[in-house]
């Protein structure tokens, strides 16, 4: 085992493979020129060092820090660097004219190193050429949606020893990378202002000892890492006792290490600002690459500036949007008024009829329901829509709000306009049950539930009702509601021909705290007077129906690693509240009004 110096010296001399005076020496290490005169003194009688050059005996002493592979991290989205990462991943963007990750690689490679696993996701297609022009490893992660990089991590332990561990969208200046490293490291670049980096805390010897989530000022992360052998072994052993942990899983891998810095060893190593980048949004690249101010090459801004007469450099302020399941979507300003882009997600063609979108959209603009629209592609499946950047979203515990939600469905269905499908909720129940493995669905109460609502259905569909156009995911959040009290309805990708009520039901079941009074309340308002007897047995039904059918899609995604929270269990007891009362109703045929309940 070498010393730090020890190493130092010996690797200075491999590098250059030749002669060096210990000026020079201490010129490359940085350590005193007493200091290299005893330490070439020791090495050299030990047999490593003679005649002021590396011996084969001194380079069989550094094998054991051979750096042996890298791995190259480049499953996720990167949905940060919107809109640029919604048409390519971020590693394969090109800057100053090379691609990030072939740069990246080529810089390894520089440095000897060749044995390289790419671990690839979003997008994964973009980076199998790599195999074939670089000779690079490629993994698949299949769970880089639900879960963050600690699952790339995971894919890759058997190949983890004296191992790099690098970002596909890093770019480094000089070349960062060594053929030999004597102890793990992370790199880190000073921030003035680091209010929104982590950075960690070391002792007075450089060792990592804690986390900073908040510094002011600070050596922050950024860039590569580097796993020696011991710290690799360590790491195999804790991370698979501690993955199954939901903030392991879906937390950066920093955040397992920050959980065992005991018994994980690593230090800091520092670089000058400028020398490692990290492009978190379009507007660091621009000030990096000017190429990117006029002409980044993205079709999303060609599409936007076609529709609104401007240039690219008109496109300012970009805010990633996180909300939405299907869709990636964000806000700019251009000309002093904002604007939102709406951009189809991964898979999200085989779910959505953006045809049929776009049939609703027409009509809820004609109708004034919804006020924000500029242009929809139905067959590119892109949006751009006015931002309404003061609206608030619906609260429930706004009752009058809600009411006047409940008067623009209304106004929807009176329209009678029709979609070219229909929207089929318990067919979506199946599909979703086919689709969840067989354990997700082990719970005691659920066949006695799932029979219920099975019966509850088929006495339903005895009922026929005329269908019209309807929203179909009236949710809170998609009302939306301006400063001067005027209320748009948005998000219409799943219009469909649907009996009316269901709308309403579907608005309802999502409400936390309400009573049966303020269900009932909404119904009324729909009908502008109290239900009769079998208006109020099939609004109950369709309560109940819509429940459960929030609740196994919540039962689907948490099959899926997608932890849906609190709204799960407000789906069930709607479910079973109002499966309670509405299925005597049909069984049992009582007349029963709504005062009886």
């Amino acid at each position: 085992m070498l010393k730090r110096a020890e190493f130092d010296l010996l690797y200075a001399l491999l590098k250059n493979r030749e002669h060096l005076t210990q000026r020079q020496l201490a010129q490359a290490t940085g350590l005193s020129l007493g200091s290299v005169n005893s330490r070439v003194r020791d090495l050299t009688e030990r047999g490593f060092i003679q005649d002021g050059a590396i011996t084969p005996a001194g380079i069989e002493a550094l094998e054991p820090y051979r750096v042996e592979n890298a791995i190259i991290m480049a499953a996720g989205m990167s949905s940060r660097f919107a809109p640029l990462s919604y048409e390519r991943p971020k590693g394969m963007l090109r800057v100053k004219g090379e691609v990030l990750i072939e740069r990246q690689i080529e810089q390894l490679h520089e440095a000897g190193i060749t044995d390289i696993t790419v671990v690839t996701g979003y997008m994964k297609e973009c980076f199998f050429y790599l195999k074939e022009r670089y000779g690079v490893k490629l993994v698949v992660n299949e769970e880089f949606q639900s879960k963050n990089n600690t699952s790339t991590l995971m894919l890759v332990l058997d190949r983890l020893g004296n191992s790099y561990i690098c970002s596909s969208d890093n770019y480094f200046v000089d070349n960062v990378f060594e053929s030999h490293v004597y102890k793990a490291y992370y790199s880190t670049v000073w921030m003035d202002d680091a209010s929104a980096e982590w950075a960690w805390i070391t002792n007075a010897r450089g060792r990592i000892v804690g986390t900073d989530f908040t510094p002011k000022s600070a050596w922050v992360m950024m860039g590569h890492v580097y796993f020696d052998r011991g710290y690799s072994a360590i790491f195999k052993e804790l991370l698979p006792q501690q993955y199954g942990d939901v903030r392991v899983y879906t937390q950066v891998w920093e955040y397992f290490m920050s959980k065992n810095l005991d018994k994980l060893e690593m230090y800091t190593r520092h670089y000058d600002a400028g020398k490692v980048l990290e492009f978190d949004s379009l507007e660091d690249l621009r000030r990096f690459d000017e190429r990117y101010v006029e002409n980044s090459g993205s079709a999303i801004f060609k599409n936007i500036c076609g529709v609104l007469g401007c240039t690219e450099s008109d496109i300012q302020d970009i805010q990633v949007i996180k909300k939405g399941l299907t869709n990636l979507s964000f806000s700019f300003e251009c000309k002093g008024k904002r604007y939102v882009y709406r951009h189809p997600g991964p898979g999200t063609s085989k779910r959505i009829d953006r045809h049929a979108e776009a049939i609703a959209e027409e009509v809820a603009t004609r109708l004034g329901i919804d006020t924000t629209l500029v242009r929809i592609d139905p067959e590119a499946g892109w949006k751009l829509s006015r931002h309404l950047y003061q609206a608030r979203d619906l609260d429930y515990s706004d009752i009058p709000a809600c009411r006047q939600a409940v008067r623009i469905l209304r106004k929807l269905h009176d329209a009678a306009a029709q979609s070219p499908n229909d929207w089929d909720i318990w067919g979506r129940v199946q599909r979703m049950l086919d689709s969840i493995p067989a354990e997700y669905l082990d719970i005691p109460f659920f066949p006695e539930l799932l029979a219920q609502m099975t019966r509850l259905h088929d006495h339903l569909a005895k009922e026929p009702a005329p269908k019209v156009l309807c929203h179909c995911d009236t949710y809170a959040p998609n009302f939306l509601i301006e400063p001067d009290g005027s209320m748009t309805l948005i998000d219409w990708e799943y219009a469909s021909n649907d009996d009316p009520i269901d709308d309403i039901a579907c608005f309802v079941v999502s409400a936390k705290d309400w009573t049966h009074d303020d269900v009932m309340d909404m119904f009324q308002t729909y009908y502008g007077r109290e239900l009769t007897p079998q208006e109020f047995r099939h609004a109950m039904a369709f309560t109940a129906i819509n429940g459960f059918h929030w609740f196994v899609w919540a039962l689907e995604h948490e099959a899926r690693g997608v932890h849906i929270g609190e709204y799960q269990l407000i789906w069930y007891e709607y479910g079973v509240k109002y499966l309670k009362i509405a299925l005597p109703l049909y069984e049992e045929q009582v007349d029963a009004g709504v005062s009886e309940v």
